[in-house]
């Protein structure tokens, strides 16, 4: 590495003489250049990049101090190269030194970055100039420039020294306009140039003898409309200042923007005689507005929303996304404080400022409002952002629009919910098949025994009820898991008159519920528990619209859809229907809405107080038929709900029941009643003696195993249950076949139809369990049951091809 302090030696081609020429044809003296650089490499660049210019010159680099004062003293520098920024002087320091040691050695400025404040504060300590390292091509002109200037200093200081009786005041004036960092330019009457600073020789890379008698126009870019010029001449011409900004052009090609104030200078008698320009660089600025403009369209062309706010919370930039985020334009927001403006969440503003302020950034979810006061979810991130001075300057926030997500979210948790509740519908099917089972069976037992019609009376209710608690176990199911029920032929005239009565019985009496069905209504085929919940969602759903009371009209009707219909409706097919009307004389759907009704999880009811599944199932139930539903509505006049279902005209309605089959009888047999509910081990029991059967008990498959091991020649028939503790009805069945090839077994179950069942029935299957009982059993099916085990074929066969359907 060379030694800073050792001076080179650089020669090329002519170039201008520096501070001292030589006369006659001797070569120009070289150049005495000082670099006060720290770095080795970026001094070669300059140097480089001087011999490149023609210059030729001597140099040395110093980087502290002592070596500086140093070699002002002992090399004699013509001008100083000095980096900005050396860890131990720098080039602020050297300018100190400079002034009071040596105050006519130009120094010029080298950096790698220098904002405009630098800048100045840079001309203002004396520097002749500054030059960007990464535009060295400026540096031959400005040493040049700066070259210049000291010549012309130096001639300004011994015409000076001639005429010392000048006054105070004008010395003062001219060194203030010498050295000012800005450029000002003198012109004749006729805009000849008569005078310009150095500054604008470092400006424009003219030397000052290449612009006096001149025209300004040498500056010209070809950018700037005539009319600025015309309105310029115009004004000054009147003896009025005018200001504004050009776009010129250097001596060397290079453009460069200036904020210019010309005004006439006048005479004691205010006549106009000289015209001056004081013009400021602002290239740098203009740079950096066009790149905050060009950011700025950037940013409105995402769809985030970005804003920035002061300190003291006034919008200062307001985006297109903004825009469409919130409602408001920017023109609606800018220079008001966002407490004023009607988009924040209760306290969400304040919250989220207070976050920042402390930890300086911060993140989560919003809630605002639109302009039109629709309700929507954003995830906001906001920023501190600091000056150069580190103090608190604005408040950048950046927010996404999530409330399509939100929406989607809610459905997933909905959906998770209804995961859940089918999991806990399929333990709770289980649990109250097994409640039911017994109170079912010894209703039936009682009623055998017990003549008194009161009595009877009461067996037919708690009958009744357990039945009909066993359809609400599997409309549970159903509608948790999806499982279809059997479809048989329905009269659903008495599923509407059922539904008034719930409705007369339970809905408040403000609501009056009315009712029209003939009785030669067709019937349908389908599943009449599913129905039945069409029918009640329909008349909740009036109920709720009804909140201050009306009437809920329920009626149906014979309808033959023809091929005018069908072309109106897509969904409908020809033929006999049979259409449910459900109208309410609420406040109606209003038309914005009444598209979304039927989606689901879509409510309008508060939290808590519905699901958005009512007319979601009631859709679903019905197309599951082969119906469709239509929907008229208007608000303040109630809404209409039509449900049409295919009908079958010809088809025969189970009749009511009636006189009951003869119930088959035992002739002593031995039956083993094994199932871990002792409610039903005992009414089964029960059952089966009192028809003439013999009953063996068991708890579980263990105790089952034992018991059939011991009383094996007795024993004609296994009625198990296929879900128990220890062992269950697969594990029973499967070790009897080891003892007993040709065992008879019967297999029951609370979640028969249960998809995650299907595994353990088709084993049973397998092992020739040919017949299946649902819990809550009757009676007549279990005795049924145990009749044609006995009667069939003694040896089971082999596993049928098809599932047999439970009794």
């Amino acid at each position: 590495m060379r030694d800073p302090d050792q001076p080179t030696q650089a020669s090329s081609a002519p170039a201008p003489a520096p501070a001292a020429e030589t006369g006659g044809g001797e070569a120009p003296t070289p150049l005495r250049l000082l670099l006060l650089e720290d770095s080795e490499s970026d001094a070669a660049l300059m140097e480089a990049e001087l011999r490149q210019e023609g210059q030729t010159f001597v140099s040395r680099r110093v980087d502290t101090k002592e070596a500086f004062e140093e070699a002002l003293e002992g090399f004699a520098p013509d001008v100083v190269l000095a980096d900005f920024k050396v860890p131990r002087f720098g080039g602020m320091a050297a300018l100190e030194v400079l002034r009071t040691r040596a105050s006519g050695i130009p120094l010029v400025m080298v950096t790698g970055a220098v904002s405009e404040e630098t800048v100045i504060e840079c001309m203002k300590a004396g520097a002749a100039d500054y030059v960007l390292k990464d535009h060295l091509h400026r540096l031959g002109p400005a040493v040049r420039a700066a070259l210049e200037r000291r010549r012309l200093m130096q001639a300004r200081l011994s015409a000076e020294s001639a005429l010392r009786a000048s006054e105070d005041q004008f010395r003062k004036l001219s060194r203030a306009v010498e050295q000012s960092p800005v450029s000002i330019v003198i012109t004749d009457l006729q805009a000849r140039i008569e005078y310009v600073n150095p500054y604008f020789c470092a400006v424009t890379g003219y030397a000052v003898d290449e612009v006096l008698g001149n025209n300004p126009r040498i500056l010209k870019s070809g950018r700037v409309a005539a009319e600025v010029y015309a309105e310029l001449w115009g004004r000054i011409s009147s003896g009025q200042e005018w200001r504004g900004e050009f776009l010129n052009k250097k001596k060397n090609g290079e453009l460069f923007w200036e904020s210019a104030a010309i005004l006439p200078v006048k005479d004691d008698e205010g006549r106009i005689t000289h015209y001056m320009a004081i013009k400021e660089h602002i290239t740098e600025r203009k740079h950096a507005e066009q790149k905050l403009y060009e950011q700025a369209r950037l940013l409105d062309l995402t769809p985030d929303a970005v804003m920035v706010f002061d300190m003291q919370d006034r919008v200062e930039f307001w985006n297109k996304g903004a825009e469409a985020l919130t409602g408001f334009t920017s023109q609606d927001v800018m220079g008001r404080r966002a407490t004023d403006l009607d988009c924040w969440g209760l306290g969400g503003y304040e919250t989220a400022r207070q976050r920042l302020l402390q930890d300086e950034e911060w993140q989560g979810e919003m809630t605002k409002f639109t302009r039109d006061r629709r309700k929507i979810f954003v995830n906001s991130r906001w920023r501190l952002v600091r000056n150069a001075a580190g103090q608190p300057q604005s408040i950048l926030i950046i927010e996404s629009d999530i409330t399509e997500q939100k929406r989607i979210e809610q459905q997933l948790l909905q959906a998770q919910r209804m995961q859940s509740m089918g999991t806990l519908a399929g333990g709770i099917t289980h649990d109250l098949n097994n409640i039911l089972s017994p109170i079912l069976m010894a209703a039936q037992v009682l009623r055998a025994e017990i003549k008194d019609e009161d009595v009877q009376t009461m067996l037919d209710t708690v009958e009744n009820c357990a039945k009909r608690g066993a359809d609400v176990v599997k409309q549970l199911l159903t509608f948790a898991r999806g499982i279809q029920g059997e479809r048989v032929s329905v009269q659903i005239r008495h599923l509407i008159k059922e539904i008034v009565h719930i409705a007369q019985e339970t809905f408040p009496r403000s609501i009056k519920v009315t009712s029209n069905v003939p009785r030669e209504l067709w019937p349908i085929v389908g599943d009449a528990t599913q129905l039945h919940q069409v029918l009640l969602n329909l008349c909740v759903n009036a109920r709720d619209a009804m909140p201050s009371g009306g009437t809920l009209s329920i009626s149906a009707e014979n309808v033959t859809l023809d091929d005018t219909f069908v072309s109106m409706e897509p969904e409908a097919k020809t033929g006999p229907h049979i259409m449910v009307c459900v109208r309410d004389t609420g406040g109606g759907i209003p038309p914005e809405i009444i598209d979304k009704i039927f989606e689901p999880f879509f409510t309008t009811k508060q939290t808590g107080k519905g699901t958005g599944l009512g007319l979601s199932t009631v859709l679903g139930i019905v197309r599951s038929h082969g119906g469709f539903v239509r929907t008229t509505s208007q608000v303040g006049q109630g809404a209409t709900f039509k449900v049409f279902l295919p009908a079958m005209p010809g088809a025969q309605v189970s009749a009511a029941p009636g006189a009951k089959e003869e119930l088959p009888a035992g002739a002593g047999e031995t039956v083993l009643v094994v199932d871990d509910e002792s409610g039903i081990r005992d009414s089964a029991a029960a059952i089966l003696k009192q028809r003439g059967y013999q009953a063996i008990k068991a708890s579980d498959g263990a105790e089952g195993l034992a018991l059939f091991a011991q009383q094996r020649a007795e024993i004609r028939v296994v009625l198990t249950d296929i879900i128990m503790p220890f062992m269950d009805g697969v594990g029973l069945v499967r070790a009897l076949r080891r003892i007993d090839p040709q065992v008879r077994v019967i297999a029951t179950s609370g979640l028969m139809d249960d998809p995650d069942q299907g595994v353990k029935i088709n084993e049973l299957r397998t092992l020739s369990v040919r017949q299946f009982l649902t819990k809550p059993f009757t009676a007549e099916d279990l005795l049924f049951a145990i009749h044609r085990e006995l009667t069939e074929v003694a040896a089971p066969g082999p596993a049928p091809e098809s599932p047999a359907a439970p009794s």
